[in-house]
């Protein structure tokens, strides 16, 4: 009974936690899962906007707190089970030493006593005692030997066990790590948003038109349908154009949209503008990962506004209303306001009237490949 007691207590001892706090953070999260469901179906408004961030703010803290939370239990129980583990350790040694001892003891007594003992017994009584107290040897040493196996058994089980919460530990920090990054993501996307409308529910939704009109504007210069003045041709490294300063048709401030196009289909100009110049990201981490030939088009350093393809801003801010794919990269110059071709080619002055204003860019026809060009817009041609 102490024997099944004894491993009763190890197979079975487990911690037990309160699920209140647990429960309360997985049903508060629920609420504002559902709240921000029903705030997207809602009209686009700035008051709407700031709502989910809010909310999906504290959604995130309340999936920080949990995370936290798991990962205290989860400690909890590895240093529970390492305290088992030692614990078995000692017992097992302990058993190990004790069945050597009485396998030792229930050696000599077989010596004592051989087959024919009972002849040189005193009486026959003496023989059965004798046999009877091997037998009882023999048959503690045997359970003795299976507790030994069977602990040894409970240890391998509980350090699988170990090795699987230290493996869901290490997830757990992980994701922790992560969402404390969003956190200060999310605070970034209100400070912006609030920084780019002014609180301002007229200008949030001047945004969203001024973004739709550089989107279409945009798609119809890609396919052709810009006005264009060829210029003639023009060298790597030749000045092309002036960055306009402030706002100007569908930018809401400083900056040029540099494109690559072949044909009618945008690449990623970080797969021809070269690696090894100085910027500073303001993108939020979109990533910066030049790799060709190419000059860039302005002088470093340079600060890095928004990247190509799916990025920071489309994923987390108003502009992911408009388009869901940054089709150039938004850069802006430190120390110098003017534009360069990185290319050598045909230079093309154009523009595209949009229903408000006059979006002016310029383009480089590649020299080496007619289909191949560079697109600098929001520019000023002198």
């Amino acid at each position: 009974m102490v024997v099944i007691l004894f491993l009763f207590y190890f197979i079975f001892r487990s911690p037990i936690y309160a699920v209140t706090e647990a429960d309360s953070i997985s049903a508060q999260i629920e609420i504002y899962a559902t709240k921000l469901t029903v705030l997207r179906k809602q009209k686009n408004s700035l008051s709407k906007e700031l709502d989910i961030i809010n909310t999906t703010y504290s959604q995130t803290e309340l999936k920080i707190k949990q995370t936290e939370l798991s990962i205290k239990i989860l400690t909890q129980e590895i240093d529970i089970l390492n305290q088992d583990i030692a614990k078995l350790d000692n017992s097992i040694n302990q058993t190990t030493l004790y069945l050597l001892e009485r396998i030792k003891q229930s050696y000599r007594l077989s010596k004592k006593m051989p087959p024919y003992a009972f002849i040189f017994s005193h009486t026959f009584n003496d023989y059965l005692n004798q046999h009877k107290y091997i037998s009882i040897v023999q048959l503690n040493n045997r359970q003795n030997i299976e507790k030994d196996e069977t602990m040894q058994q409970i240890k391998k089980n509980k350090k699988q066990e170990l090795s699987n919460k230290q493996e869901q530990l290490t997830v757990l920090e992980k994701k922790l790590s992560v969402q404390r990054i969003d956190l200060i993501s999310q605070k970034k996307i209100k400070n912006k948003l609030l920084s780019d409308t002014k609180n301002e529910e007229s200008r949030y939704q001047a945004l969203l038109a001024q973004a739709q009109a550089e989107l279409y504007a945009i798609e119809q210069i890609l396919v052709g349908n810009g006005e264009e003045v060829e210029v003639g041709n023009v060298a790597k490294g030749d000045k092309i154009a002036t960055v306009i300063q402030g706002q100007s048709c569908s930018s809401g401030g400083t900056h040029i949209h540099f494109m690559v196009k072949n044909n009618n289909t945008t690449q990623n100009p970080f797969s021809y503008l070269k690696n090894g110049i100085s910027y500073q990201d303001f993108s939020v981490g979109d990533p910066f990962n030049p790799s060709g030939s190419w000059d860039w088009p302005i002088k470093e350093k340079i600060d890095f506004n928004q990247g190509y393809g799916k990025t920071w801003s489309v994923a987390h801010t108003w502009v992911g209303k408009i388009y869901q794919f940054h089709n150039g990269i938004d850069i802006t110059s430190e120390s110098d306001q003017k534009v360069y071709s990185s290319i050598s080619g045909k230079l093309f002055r154009g523009k595209f009237n949009t229903k408000s204003c006059v979006l002016k860019y310029v383009r480089v026809q590649d020299s080496a490949n007619s289909s191949l060009s560079t697109l600098s817009l929001h520019v000023n041609y002198f």
